[in-house]
């Protein structure tokens, strides 16, 4: 009894500085000689949290604080080197702890699972493009992020309900980069993509958030100035760029994004940031996929894809490094557009218009337009008597870029 009191009192006298929460000695670093108070206090919040749903918010939240003390430490431009180091393999050990956290889960109950997965797909994106501006280990950190995230599919969500909610995140965001560059952090995420449903959800996401961008660029809210210096992989950006081109029907439009993309190509071919080992393993990857591919049904763009992998192999013969991965990235694009195509079963066909009509629905009252509302029930028509159309495809593409306009 005496017992049971003391540890009650003494965990009411923990109670107002586990109440402290982040915010707790805001100001120490792991530059600072009392940080190790700070790793003490968030000891503490560990031990008192209970279950696996708050234990895994709780980490969320620590990666944050983490994250920002790692920004904090660049920017202070500290000389000791060691002591970002440290921060980042700290941050790296929260990653395993969260992942950890996340693949214990057995909760169903959607009130309470919803919230910490919304908290983890938000976690996930600033997180990711927090590390693609770093220019120390980032891949190798921005992998574990991505790792983490992965460990969520199917045991608490599916690639379906990642897309909502990153949709969802991005509904109301005003920079004209955002859907660039959060495709380009969660191309990470296509490795983990090796069940067909889970690259059919992918693929819908890709395809969503460049139609947004390719908006953006015919809207001219985005300019070869506003992408020169953006942080990331400038190889995976230029293979967006052919990626949002097949998604549009517009040649003007095609023409635009085609401008962008060569300013890029030429500025990091200038640079010598394509090299001939990226070169390389790009032909590598488009052969290993194109001997993959059943020709049949898929008429004659097999033989573009084919034709574009030729070029990029003479060019790269040739020490022509920019050339081949532009076409190497060509083939890639076309190969992307294939695939979605061929996962799509009729059930996903139609999936794809209920997701069309949800995200008409959203939109306000004042933004209607029975030009898309008719076409989207035409769409769902097509659909039902055809499910294999040629023309259905292009149809939900370009109603998702009717919907861009009206965002």
């Amino acid at each position: 009894m005496i017992r049971a009191i003391k540890s009650a009192f003494f965990v009411v006298l923990l109670l107002p500085i586990l109440a402290l929460g982040r915010s707790a000695y805001p100001s120490l670093l792991p530059s600072n000689p009392f940080y190790f108070t700070k790793e003490s206090m968030r000891g503490l919040r560990r031990a008192f949290t209970f279950n696996y749903i708050n234990k895994a918010d709780l980490e969320l939240r620590i990666a944050d604080e983490k994250l920002s003390e790692i920004q904090k430490l660049i920017d202070l431009d500290i000389k000791d080197s060691n002591y970002l180091k440290n921060a980042i393999t700290n941050y790296q050990n929260n990653l395993q702890v969260l992942e950890t956290h996340l693949l214990s889960v057995k909760e169903t109950n959607p009130a309470i699972l919803n919230p910490l997965l919304d908290k983890l797909v938000d976690w996930y994106i600033r997180h990711a493009l927090a590390f693609s501006q770093f220019s120390n280990g980032n891949n190798e950190v921005r992998d574990m992020i991505t790792k983490v995230l992965a460990s969520s599919f199917d045991n608490l969500q599916t690639t379906d309900d990642f897309r909502r909610r990153v949709n969802d995140i991005l509904m109301t965001n005003s920079d004209p980069t955002n859907e660039l560059r959060v495709v380009e952090v969660i191309s990470d995420l296509e490795k983990y993509m090796i069940s067909k449903d889970l690259w059919t959800g992918w693929f819908g996401l890709k395809e969503d958030l460049l139609i947004i961008f390719a908006n953006r660029v015919n809207k001219n809210e985005v300019s070869f100035r506003t992408l020169e210096n953006l942080p990331n992989n400038e190889l995976v950006r230029l293979k967006i760029f052919d990626e949002a081109r097949g998604k549009v029907s517009d040649t003007n439009l095609k023409s635009q994004i085609s401008v962008l993309r060569q300013q890029l190509l030429n500025k990091y071919d200038f640079l010598g940031i394509i090299e001939s080992s990226a070169v390389a393993s790009e032909i590598s990857n488009i052969q290993r996929m194109v001997s993959g591919i059943d020709a049949k049904n898929i008429g004659n763009l097999l033989d573009q894809i084919k034709y574009s992998l030729t070029q990029a192999q003479k060019s790269f013969a040739s020490g022509n490094y920019g050339v081949a991965f532009s076409h190497s990235s060509l083939a890639n694009a076309l190969i992307g557009g294939l695939l979605w195509d061929l996962s799509l079963s009729a059930e996903g066909r139609m999936a794809e218009v209920m997701i069309l009509k949800r995200e008409y629905d959203r939109m306000p009252k004042q933004s209607s337009n029975l030009v898309i509302e008719g076409k989207i029930i035409a769409l769902s028509e097509l659909v039902k008597d055809r499910p294999q159309d040629s023309r259905i495809i292009p149809a939900i593409r370009d109603i998702k870029f009717m919907l861009a306009q009206m965002r």
